[in-house]
C-alpha cells in the first residue's frame, strides 16, 4: 500500500471519529436538555426529592452544568435544606461569578441557613451588579438588619419604599432602623405610614405606641392602641398597654386604667403583674381595702416584686395598720437596691414617726439618703426630726442642706424648710 492511499484512509477515519465526537457532544447536550425539561415538570409537582436524584445524575456526568447546579439548589431550597442549597449554588457561582440572579439565591439560602457574614458578602456583590433589583434589596436589608446594621439597613429600605410606597413592611423596617440610630421624630414618622397603609398590623401599633409613649406623647400613644382595639378587642397586651398609659397621664386616669386592666384579666391575663396593676390604681384612689385584695392575689402569685409589697405596705398603711404596713414595707426593701428602695425606707421611717418612735424614724430616714440618687426629701424629714426633737442646730442643717441640693423639688417642703430655718434662727437658744 503507497503512503498516500494510507493517508487518504487515516484522514478518512479522523473525519469519521470527529463526527462521531461531535454527535455523540450533541446528543448529550440534547439529552441534558430533555432531562431538564422532565425536571421541571417534577418541580411543578412538588416532587423535589426525586428532581434531585435526576439531578444528581447530570451533575455527575457534567459538573460544570450550571442550570442543572442552579435547579439543584431550588430543589433543596425547597424541602428547607438551605445549607445544602447554598453549597451547591455557590459551586455554580464558580462558573458565572457575576450572575445577579445567581448571587441572589446563594445570598437568600445562606440567610436562611443562619451564614450570615456569608450572606452579605454574596448579596453586596449582587447588589454592586444590579443595585435596581428589589429582591436583592430585601434580602440584603434583611441580612443589615439581622446584623444590626442599622445604618446600612437605613440605606436600602427608602429604595424599596420608592419602588413600592404601598408596602407597610418597608416603612415599619425603616421605623425599627431610625429608631435604633436614635431618631425617634423620624421613626415616628415611620410607623405611622405604616400604620396607615395597615392598620391591622398589631406589632406596628405596639411599637408605634411604644415610641410615642416613650417620647412623652401619652395622648397620640393612647389614640393608637384604642384604633387597634378595633380589630383586636381581646388583645391582653393592648388593654394591658393602654392601662399603663392612662397610669402615666400627667394627671393620671385612674378609672380608665382599671377598665383596662380588667379587661386584660376578663379576657385571659390573670397574671400577678395585671392583679398588681389594678391594686396600685386601687390604692391612689384611695381605696386601700379592694388595693389590699388584688395586691395580695398579685404577691400569691409572685413573692419577688418589690413594688407589690411596698404598695402593700402603703395600703396597709391608709387603713392605720401599721404592723401589716411595716412588715410589707420591710419587705419591699430587703428585695430593692434602688432609689425605690430610698422611698421604701422613708415610708417605713414615717411609721415610725407616726408612732412617735423619732430615734428609730431617723435611722431609716439617714438610710433612705444614702440609697437615694436623686430624691433628696430625706434630708428634709430628716431636719424635722429633728425640729421635734428640738435639736434646733441639726434640724437647721439638715434644713440647709435639703434647700441647697432641692431647688426644683417639692415646693411645699420647700417652703416649709425655709420658714422653719428662719424661725429657729431667730429662737435666741439658737443664737446663744
Amino acid at each position: 500500500m503507497s503512503k498516500s492511499s494510507f493517508k487518504i484512509r487515516l484522514s478518512f477515519v479522523s473525519i469519521i471519529i470527529l463526527i462521531i465526537f461531535i454527535s455523540s457532544e450533541d446528543f448529550c447536550q440534547q439529552n441534558s436538555k430533555a432531562n431538564l425539561n422532565n425536571i421541571k415538570l417534577l418541580m411543578i409537582d412538588g416532587k423535589y426529592r426525586e428532581a434531585i436524584k435526576d439531578l444528581d445524575s447530570l451533575i455527575t456526568i457534567d459538573s460544570a452544568n450550571v442550570q442543572a447546579l442552579y435547579f439543584l439548589g431550588l430543589n433543596y431550597e425547597s424541602i428547607s435544606n438551605y445549607n445544602k442549597a447554598a453549597s451547591v449554588l455557590k459551586s455554580a457561582v464558580k462558573y458565572k461569578p457575576d450572575d445577579a440572579k445567581l448571587l441572589l439565591s446563594v445570598g437568600s439560602n445562606c440567610f436562611s441557613a443562619g451564614l450570615i457574614t456569608d450572606a452579605e458578602t454574596v448579596l453586596s456583590k449582587a447588589f454592586s451588579l444590579d443595585s435596581t433589583s428589589s429582591q436583592i434589596q430585601l434580602i440584603l436589608g434583611k441580612v443589615y438588619m439581622n446584623e444590626k446594621k442599622w445604618d446600612d439597613a437605613a440605606s436600602i429600605y427608602p429604595r424599596l419604599i420608592k419602588s413600592d410606597s404601598t408596602n407597610s413592611y418597608f416603612y415599619e423596617q425603616l421605623a425599627q432602623c431610625r429608631s435604633n440610630q436614635g431618631n425617634a421624630k423620624e421613626a415616628i414618622r415611620s410607623y405611622q405610614i405604616a400604620n396607615k397603609l395597615n392598620p391591622k398590623n398589631q406589632n406596628t401599633i405596639l411599637n408605634l405606641s411604644y415610641l410615642l409613649f416613650l417620647n412623652e406623647q401619652l395622648d397620640s400613644a393612647i389614640a393608637v392602641v384604642n384604633a387597634g382595639l378595633v380589630f383586636y378587642p381581646r388583645s391582653t397586651v393592648l388593654l394591658n398597654n393602654l392601662g399603663d398609659f392612662y397610669l402615666n397621664l400627667k394627671k393620671p386616669d385612674y378609672d380608665r386604667a382599671i377598665m383596662s386592666y380588667l379587661s386584660a384579666f376578663h379576657y385571659g391575663d390573670s397574671s400577678s403583674t395585671v392583679l398588681k396593676d389594678i391594686g396600685i390604681c386601687l390604692y391612689w384612689k384611695k381605696d386601700y381595702s379592694s388595693s389590699i385584695n388584688f395586691l395580695e392575689h398579685s404577691e400569691e402569685l409572685d413573692p419577688k416584686v418589690a413594688n407589690t409589697f411596698f404598695y402593700l405596705g402603703a395600703s396597709y398603711k391608709g387603713i392605720g395598720k401599721y404592723k401589716n404596713a411595716l412588715e410589707n414595707y420591710n419587705k419591699a426593701a430587703s428585695l430593692l437596691r434602688d432609689n425605690f428602695l430610698a422611698n421604701t425606707l422613708v415610708q417605713i421611717g414615717a411609721i415610725h414617726q407616726i408612732e412617735g418612735k423619732y430615734h428609730k424614724a431617723l435611722e431609716f430616714y439617714k438610710d433612705a439618703f444614702k440609697e437615694s440618687q436623686f430624691d433628696k426629701s430625706p434630708l428634709f424629714y430628716i431636719a424635722a426630726i429633728y425640729d421635734k426633737l428640738k435639736d434646733e442646730k441639726l434640724a437647721v442643717n439638715y434644713y440647709e442642706q435639703y434647700l441647697f441640693v432641692s431647688k426644683n423639688q417639692d415646693k411645699k417642703l420647700i417652703d416649709y424648710a425655709q420658714k422653719r430655718v428662719s424661725e429657729l434662727k431667730n429662737n435666741k437658744s439658737l443664737k446663744r
